[in-house]
Parts: structure tokens; C-alpha cells; sequence
């Protein structure tokens, strides 16, 4: 039989495993937005220098967007740089993701800029 402090280990092991997932799953969603945008953003700009049409610069922002799994928030194009948006959907953390007043700091949003050569 368990002893009430090897509960209490367990339990407490339990709840720091728990936060440390929800931690890192957070922290990698910051942490890797932005380098996600700004490998649209230079995809996207090197579509708009081939061919100079906006609409399709914009879906090829959008499939690449869809293939990394974040959403396009925003796009425009300048004469010298394509500036987009995007937002990294919450992800499911075991208890972050439960509490509504937390769901607000489990996205993440990002800006990149490449520019036209």
C-alpha cells in the first residue's frame, strides 16, 4: 500500500509535469510564430516579384499559411516590401486551454515583413 507522502509525490509530480507541458507548449508557439511569418512573407514576395499580381502573392500566403497551420490575419504589398499578419491558434494545453481567462496568452500573433527584390 502507498504511504500518504508517496500520494502526495505523485500528485504533486502530476501537477508539475502538467505545468511544464502547458508551459512549453505556450513558449513554442511564441517562440516559433515569428520565424513561421517571415518564411511566408519571403514566400509570398517572391510570388509578387514573378508576376506582380497581388491576388495570387495572397494565395500563396494563404497555402503556405495553411501548411504551417497558422491563419492570415493580414497582407498588404508596397512598392519595396509584402508586410503580413499571422495568428498561431491556441493550442490544446491540458489545463491552460480550459481556463478562460488564460486562452487570450495560449495564441500567438506575429508580423513579418520581406522585402521585393
Amino acid at each position: 500500500m502507498i504511504s500518504s507522502s508517496g500520494i502526495k509525490f505523485i500528485l504533486f509530480l502530476t501537477v508539475l509535469i502538467v505545468i511544464v507541458n502547458d508551459l512549453g507548449i505556450i513558449a513554442t508557439g511564441y517562440y516559433q510564430v515569428g520565424e513561421i511569418a517571415h518564411r511566408i512573407a519571403e514566400t509570398a514576395a517572391r510570388s509578387y516579384t514573378i508576376d506582380r499580381s497581388k491576388s495570387n502573392a495572397v494565395q500563396v500566403a494563404q497555402e503556405a499559411a495553411g501548411r504551417e497551420g497558422v491563419y492570415l490575419t493580414g497582407f498588404e504589398v508596397t512598392n519595396t516590401k509584402v508586410r503580413l499578419s499571422v495568428e498561431y491558434p491556441p493550442r490544446r494545453t491540458w489545463i491552460a486551454y480550459r481556463i478562460p481567462s488564460l486562452r487570450p496568452y495560449i495564441d500567438a500573433q506575429a508580423l513579418a515583413e520581406a522585402d521585393l527584390r
